[in-house]
């Protein structure tokens, strides 16, 4: 048995020896000086080990201006000081095209450390096919290619946690795109996105918003003080919202807040758009749009659920307020006040019900708009 024992203490005493931390320093006290020669030389070793051992490489404080693409390849870890402390930036005569860095591996991770002032053209300064990103911050970045495209971050799949997006832009209209954060599949969570900006969408049914899932989780998240600049060039272009766009019925939101964001038309919506997906356990308050009669403050719902939310404070009386209902079931929700939208007529409605599994029962098949002008509470029938 002690000889069992010894054996196994040998043999992970031989892996951990065979892990490798590579450091990075812009002073020269380190194995490099630049950041692009440390990854090169983690992906070849880790490449050398066949893929079985980590290697990290450990970037002490600083600001490291980076001119190329960097791909972690796998088993690499970026490891940073904490955000504001590593700061990798990109350089003004430099246009990124698909990605500032690049992770595909399950096993890659990137933490503690800030991405800032990256001009993209197309993909997203960290585009995640798979793996980790931890305690992050992306800001003052900028995408000048806005369809299927996002001024933060595009994951694919993977794991997005407590990352902070500030700032980021979109300077063009577009269509599935992002002005921060694009999650297409994986887990986004504890997830920040504050006074980031862009244009609206294209073409209909396609979105963009400074967060846009189309498939994934999103969850225990803040997204507020953003602003969506313009509506779409086409009579469709409210499926641009200023808060979240939930788009498809892979895509789920838990548990967010989306608060005190703002548009300058009343074609895109203030809070949350939602289209064939799936929202619980959300707050939407404080957003706002155009005063007029076509803005919509709070929420768009065309199919899918949005249920045990509360909307609460946005737009006001000139507006419709909290939210428009398409189609879709909207169950167990708090609201101050409810629309029902039908080739652009308004008709006044009594207080709704709603059924147990959640659809909207209205008085008469009738009346397409529904709008309670006081606070109400949607009740199980």
């Amino acid at each position: 048995m002690k000889c069992c024992v010894a054996a196994a203490f040998a043999l992970v005493a031989a892996a951990l020896a065979a892990e490798t931390n590579i450091t990075v320093s812009a002073s020269g006290d380190a194995d490099f000086a630049t950041l692009d020669e440390a990854i090169v030389a983690a992906n070849a070793w880790a490449q050398a080990q066949r893929w079985k051992q980590i290697a990290t490489v450990e970037v002490a404080p600083g600001t490291y201006a980076i001119s190329t693409n960097l791909l972690l390849q796998g088993m690499v870890v970026l490891q940073g000081a904490g955000r504001g402390q590593t700061i990798l930036t990109g350089v003004p005569e430099y246009t990124n095209t698909t990605a500032f860095l690049s992770i595909k591996h399950a096993k890659n991770i990137v933490r503690d450390l800030t991405i800032s002032n990256v001009v993209m053209k197309g993909g997203a300064p960290l585009r995640v096919e798979n793996g980790t990103v931890e305690n992050v911050e992306i800001r003052d970045c900028v995408q000048r290619q806005a369809r299927y495209a996002a001024g933060g971050i595009y994951c694919y799949s993977g794991i997005i946690s407590n990352v902070l997006f500030k700032g980021c832009r979109n300077t063009e209209l577009g269509s599935s795109a992002a002005y921060a954060l694009r999650l297409q599949d994986g887990v986004a969570t504890h997830c920040e996105v504050t006074e980031c900006s862009g244009g609206g969408s294209q073409n209909a049914n396609e979105g963009a918003a400074p967060v846009l899932v189309t498939g994934g989780i999103l969850r225990n998240s803040r997204i507020h003080g953003n602003t969506a600049l313009t509506g779409g060039d086409k009579n469709t272009g409210d499926d641009c919202c200023a808060g979240i766009a939930a788009i498809g019925s892979n895509a789920k939101i838990y548990n967010c807040i989306v608060s005190g964001n703002s548009s300058d038309s009343s074609k895109v919506i203030g809070g949350l758009y939602c289209r064939n997906a799936s929202v619980w356990n959300c707050t939407v308050a404080g957003n706002t749009t155009p005063q007029d009669s076509k803005g919509i403050a709070g929420f768009r719902l065309v199919g899918g659920t949005i249920a045990n939310s509360i909307f609460w404070g946005n737009g006001d009386e000139t507006s419709l307020g909290q939210g428009v209902i398409e189609s879709g079931h909207f169950a167990t929700n708090v609201v101050s006040r409810l629309s029902w939208r039908r080739d652009g007529s308004l008709t006044h409605l009594h207080r709704p019900k709603v059924r147990r599994y959640g659809q909207v029962r209205l008085p008469s098949p009738q009346y397409r708009l529904l709008r309670l002008c006081r606070w109400s509470r949607c009740r199980l029938a």
